[in-house]
């Protein structure tokens, strides 16, 4: 039986980060998931929650979409972008009030129609530039 790879994608982007509607998650993660994110590794439904809690708190606007996605068996790749403003707290960045767009790209795989694990890329960089965390670099004329 083929992974519903989009029924996966549609319980995290448009249920659970867009709506907060994280017992969606529920039905299409197993509770020993792992999540391999640009700030660290999280073991566990639970612990994946709780990560997507703090980012809705931060930036009560978000909006996630995805797009291009690409698969082969129990394993797929797309590519994701994220908007908001950040008018809460993430860990080691106070609210700066500032809009942000970030574009990653993320690679999971499932077990029968459930999500076991995930990989994620997100430009880091940028986001702290267009958070005002950390100055962007200045463009010279020549």
């Amino acid at each position: 039986m083929a992974v519903d790879i989009t029924r996966i994608l549609d319980a995290v982007y448009g249920e659970a980060l867009n709506k907060g509607n994280l017992q969606a998650l529920d039905d299409v993660f197993e509770a020993d998931y792992v999540d391999h994110g640009p700030f660290g590794d999280l073991t566990g439904l639970d612990a994946f929650k709780q990560m997507l809690t703090q980012w809705r708190q931060a930036f009560p606007d978000l909006h996630v979409t995805y797009s291009d996605v690409v698969q082969d068996g129990d394993r797929a790749a797309w590519r994701s972008r994220m908007t908001g403003t950040q008018l809460g707290d993430l860990p080691g960045i106070p609210a700066t009030g500032q809009p942000m767009q970030l574009d990653t790209i993320d690679m999971g795989s499932a077990r029968g129609d459930r999500a076991v694990e995930h990989w994620s890329a997100m430009d880091r960089l940028s986001m702290l530039e267009q958070l005002g965390v950390i100055p962007a670099p200045a463009v010279t004329g020549t």
